[in-house]
C-alpha cells in the first residue's frame, strides 16, 4: 500500500479529511489475530497490544518464558496507531526540571535509558528484518520566544550531562520564526505500525500467544493471579497492565496523572520542504513537525492543540487552529489525514513502571509517558522485565508507581476538584434538546422518552443512542465531534457511537437505550 495511493488518501487530497484516520493506520494492512476461546496458563499474561506490551513480549520470549497477549481490540489499534513516532531521549524542557525535583543522577538515568531505547530499537528492527521506515534524524525543543532562550541554553546543559548529545543552537533551519532551541543527535523515528505488526508476527511464529478482541475485565490477585475477560479465564504468574491507564486498582493511577489529547494532520510535501528534523515547540499551543517517507511519498506531520481529555467538545475546532497555523506558516494547504491521541502527563515528569501495589507485586503496571511513548515504551519493557525476574533495576526506584508522596497532590487538587464538580454538575443537567431534533451527522446530550441520553445521528437518519454515564466512576460522557465518539472528562475514557469501549480505563460498554 505504501507505493499507491489508498482509497481515502485519493477521495481526501481532493476535499480534505472527513474523519479521523492516521497516516499508519492507511499504510498496512490490518492484524488478524484470533479471539481466546479458552482458558490459558502462561508466565506472564500482558494486557495491551501496544508498543509497551509487544516490546515486553519479545523480551520475555528472548528468556524463555510463556507468554499471552491480549487487547480488546487489534494489534497497535490504541495509542500506538495514532502517535507521531519520534524515537527520541529529547523530552521537551524535561531534563533541568527533573535534575530539580530528583537530582542529577536519576536525570542521568532517565537520560542513559532514553537514549539506549533507541539503539535497542534498531537492534530488534535489524535481528528480525522489520522493514519499518526507521532512520536517523536530530530532534529539537523549540520556541518562538527570545524570552525562552536563557532556559532552552539551561535544558541543553542539563541534557548534555543527562547523557544526551545536545547543544543549544539559534539555527534551527525552520522556514517560520524560531528563536532558538535545544538539538539532539542521533534521534529516530519509524512507521511504529509497520514495526508492532513485524514484532506481532514474530511473537505468533514462536507460540507467544496473540489474542485480539479479548477484553480483560477484571483481575484477580493471587499467586498465580486471574485475568477474567469475555472470552474465558488468563491465569498467569505475573500480569502486566500495558493499557495506557490501568484499569486495575485505578485510584493508584489518576491521582498521578493528568490525561490530555492533541491532534495531528498529515501533508503530502516535496523531500526538504523542512529541515529533516523532528521538532516540538515548548509552551501553548505546543507544535510539533517531523517528516515521513512512506513509498515515494513525503509527509509532513503536524502536531498540537493539546488539552484535557474529555473537556472540549468541539474537537472539530481543534483541527481547524491547527490546520489554520499550517497554512499561515508554511503555506499548507488540503491535509489528507488528520487523528488524535491520548497521553498520561505524570504529576513529576516521569513514567510510573512496576507493581501497582506492595501487596500486589506480580501484578505490573506501565502508564505516564507524558507523550513520549516511543523510547519510554522500550525503557518500560527492560525495566519490567527486570521486575518479573527479580533483577535488580536502577530505574525502580525512580519509576516506583508509588513514588508520589501527599504533599505532591497540590498540582492536582484542582484538577481532581473540577472532576468532582463534574461528577456531580454533570448528572444534576438536564438539557433541552429533544433527540428527535438532532440533524444528521450531530450528537449531544438530549432528552429521549424524558429521560437524558447520549445521542448521535448519522448520515441515514439513523438515530444512536446510549447511557449518558460513562461505567468507569460515573462520569458523565461529552460528544467529541470531530473522533465522533463519547469522551469521559473525568478520566478519559472512550466509547464509540453505539457504546463500545474504544479507549480505557472503562472496561464496560454503555448501555444502548431504545431509539
Amino acid at each position: 500500500m505504501d507505493s499507491q495511493s489508498s482509497p481515502i488518501e485519493e477521495h481526501t487530497m481532493q476535499q480534505g479529511p472527513t474523519f479521523s484516520r492516521s497516516l499508519w493506520v492507511d499504510t498496512v494492512e490490518p492484524s488478524r489475530y484470533p479471539r481466546m476461546t479458552r482458558d490459558n496458563l502462561v508466565d506472564t499474561a500482558i494486557i495491551g497490544a501496544g508498543m509497551a506490551g509487544l516490546n515486553l513480549a519479545l523480551l520475555l520470549l528472548q528468556s524463555g518464558q510463556r507468554v499471552a497477549v491480549i487487547d480488546m481490540r487489534e494489534v497497535g489499534s490504541g495509542v500506538t496507531a495514532n502517535t507521531t513516532a519520534k524515537i527520541t531521549a529529547l523530552h521537551g524542557q524535561l531534563y533541568t526540571d527533573i535534575t530539580r525535583r530528583f537530582g542529577r543522577e536519576a536525570a542521568a538515568l532517565h537520560g542513559e535509558a532514553n537514549q539506549n531505547a533507541i539503539a535497542q530499537y534498531e537492534a530488534v528492527i535489524k535481528r528480525y528484518s522489520i522493514d519499518c521506515d526507521f532512520s536517523h534524524a536530530p530532534a529539537w525543543t523549540v520556541s518562538n520566544r527570545e524570552e525562552d532562550m536563557a532556559a532552552l541554553a539551561a535544558e541543553a546543559d542539563a541534557a548534555r550531562q543527562s547523557g544526551l548529545p545536545a547543544s543549544f543552537s539559534r539555527d534551527t533551519g525552520l522556514p517560520f520564526g524560531v528563536s532558538g532551541g535545544v538539538r539532539a543527535e542521533n534521534q529516530a523515528r519509524f512507521h511504529p505500525l509497520k514495526y508492532l505488526l513485524g514484532i506481532a508476527r514474530e511473537l505468533a511464529g514462536r507460540e507467544v500467544k496473540i489474542f485480539e478482541n479479548t477484553r480483560a475485565l477484571e483481575i484477580r490477585p493471587g499467586q498465580p493471579a486471574d485475568v477474567i475477560t469475555d472470552r474465558g479465564l488468563l491465569r498467569a504468574k505475573h500480569v502486566v497492565l500495558a493499557t495506557n491507564i490501568p484499569f486495575h486498582r485505578s485510584s493508584e493511577f489518576f491521582l498521578r496523572v493528568v490525561q490530555s489529547r492533541s491532534y495531528v494532520l498529515a501533508y503530502p510535501v516535496e523531500p526538504g520542504f523542512i529541515p529533516d528534523a523532528m521538532y516540538y515547540q515548548t509552551r501553548q499551543p505546543f507544535r510539533s513537525l517531523r517528516l515521513q517517507t512512506s513509498g515515494d511519498r513525503t509527509w509532513l506531520l503536524v502536531g498540537g492543540e493539546k488539552h484535557h481529555s474529555g473537556q472540549v467538545t468541539d474537537t472539530e475546532a481543534c483541527y481547524a487552529r491547527l490546520a489554520e497555523w499550517a497554512r499561515e506558516t508554511m503555506g499548507l494547504e488540503n491535509p489528507v489525514y488528520r487523528w488524535s491521541t491520548h497521553d498520561q502527563f505524570p504529576l513529576d515528569r516521569l513514567p510510573y513502571v512496576g507493581p501497582v501495589s506492595r501487596g500486589q507485586k506480580n501484578i505490573l503496571a506501565v502508564t505516564g509517558f507524558g507523550g513520549w511513548g516511543m523510547s519510554q515504551s522500550m525503557v518500560a519493557a527492560h525495566l519490567l522485565r527486570d521486575l518479573i525476574y527479580g533483577v535488580k533495576n536502577s530505574l525502580s526506584r525512580t519509576y516506583a508507581v508509588g513514588r508520589l508522596k501527599l504533599s505532591d497532590l497540590g498540582p492536582v487538587a484542582g484538577q481532581n476538584l473540577h472532576k468532582v464538580r463534574r461528577l456531580v454538575s454533570d448528572r444534576l443537567s438536564s438539557p433541552k434538546t429533544q433527540a428527535k431534533d438532532l440533524e444528521p451527522s450531530h450528537g449531544g446530550l438530549t432528552k429521549l422518552d424524558g429521560s437524558t441520553v447520549a445521542a448521535f445521528r448519522d448520515e441515514q437518519g439513523e438515530l444512536h443512542a446510549v447511557s449518558r454515564v460513562c461505567t468507569h466512576i460515573g462520569c458523565v460522557v461529552q460528544w467529541n465531534n470531530a473522533e465522533r465518539s463519547w469522551d469521559c472528562p473525568c478520566h478519559g475514557s472512550r466509547f464509540d457511537i453505539d457504546g463500545r469501549v474504544l479507549h480505557g480505563p472503562a472496561v464496560k460498554d454503555l448501555q444502548k437505550k431504545k431509539s
